[in-house]
């Protein structure tokens, strides 16, 4: 299979990612899936993300399906966040998510870090595509989830490499 038929996945251990490497699985794209403990207290999510991507290789046992856990130091480097995810001191809110609850999740940067480790990894292996799972309910209070967010970041990453792809 063509190189070019590679892609570079952010996966937690949530419905949305783990229907976002389905997806490309079923396209037939071998996959490079990268899961990041960037300091968050629900870190339970990557033993989710182990068990799906489990079942991923079993249901498309003739792709070639990689995972690997990325270490990032977001939560050490922002030790005064109001983030309730990374900040030890903040209540984890529960039940339905609200604006507001979802607010107190904001986590500054957190897609731009894994974006730029799984483009890092895709340039590696010349795949064609990185992907993570935002959906219309992330919009309203994540700023990395918005389609303005993603067309600035393709803008980056095509004038970072001069416009390669």
């Amino acid at each position: 299979m063509p190189k070019s038929n590679r892609a570079v996945l952010i996966v937690s251990g949530g419905m949305d990612s783990c229907v976002l490497a389905h997806y490309y699985a079923a396209a037939g794209f071998h996959l490079h899936l990268l899961s990041f403990n960037y300091g968050q207290k629900h870190v339970k999510e990557l033993n989710y993300a182990e068990r799906y991507i489990a079942d991923l290789r079993a249901r498309y046992n003739q792709l070639e399906i990689a995972h690997d856990t990325v270490d990032l130091p977001i939560a050490r480097l922002l030790s005064n966040s109001d983030s309730a995810l990374i900040n030890p001191e903040r209540k984890m809110p529960h039940g339905h998510y609200t604006d507001d609850s979802m607010k107190a999740t904001v986590v500054p940067y957190r897609n731009p870090n894994m974006l730029l480790q799984a483009a890092t990894v895709a340039w590696n292996e010349h795949a064609s595509v990185v992907a993570y799972a935002a959906h219309q309910g992330d919009y309203a209070q994540y700023p990395d989830c918005r389609k303005i967010f993603v067309d600035a970041f393709n803008n980056l990453l095509a004038i970072s490499m001069e416009g390669r792809r």
